[in-house]
């Protein structure tokens, strides 16, 4: 094993060698993620006002199947509506673009919460993650968080698998079509969302569930 030092979080961290057998518990990973996370606070940031849940009180299972639930929802609302724009790829930049904040604003109004969708490589200015999730997202964790937000809400984060049809909009840009490249340009100047391959980590689903009446 040998240190070195993280620039983002300003402190050592230890790196495994290539002769190191690394088994990792998605519950610790979590919570020494956090931990990490509220170290590297800048003096001037406001200390972290969430926590990890690592065992569901009865209200919070009850918090994160309405997350699920909503979450569900607005994965099949993109597909579905996403596979018929796919008829014109470049017409699906515009989708993305317009339509899916809508269905997430929609969703979340009728379920009472806020969702939405982030990633680590931003193409639309507008999904940034939400205060809680933004160092998970930095870190690109691979498993499922839950925390317990200040007003003992609970924010939860879903990772994205690429799918092949993501590769359309989302693939190397070499293997893009060119009409399609353009137009993701056109509409993203600084478009950081592509060069991704099928199975990998695309982003994330973002869910705050507010804390539910007695």
């Amino acid at each position: 094993m040998f240190f070195r030092r993280d620039k983002t979080l300003n402190f050592a961290v230890a790196a495994p060698t290539s002769s190191m057998k690394l088994d990792f518990n998605p519950i610790i990973v979590l919570v020494v993620t956090w931990v990490v996370l509220c170290v590297g606070c800048a003096p001037n940031e406001p200390a972290a006002t969430w926590k990890p849940v690592t065992s569901l009180t009865s209200r919070q299972q009850l918090q994160k199947a309405q997350a699920l639930e909503a979450k569900e929802s607005l994965s099949s609302m993109l597909s579905l509506e996403l596979k018929a724009a796919m008829a014109d790829p470049a017409t699906a930049i515009h989708f993305c673009k317009t339509r899916a904040p809508s269905i997430a604003s929609q969703i979340g109004k009728e379920q009472n919460l806020r969702i939405g969708r982030t990633s680590f490589q931003i193409r639309n200015l507008n999904n940034q993650p939400p205060q809680w999730a933004k160092g998970f997202v930095r870190a690109r964790v691979n498993d499922a968080v839950t925390l317990q937000l200040a007003d003992d809400g609970l924010g939860l984060l879903f990772p994205i698998r690429v799918k092949t049809v993501c590769l359309h909009c989302h693939g190397q840009q070499s293997e893009m079509d060119p009409s399609i490249f353009a137009a993701v340009l056109s509409d993203y100047p600084d478009d950081k969302a592509t060069g991704f391959k099928v199975g990998d980590l695309g982003g994330y689903f973002w869910i705050e569930v507010p804390l539910m009446d007695r």
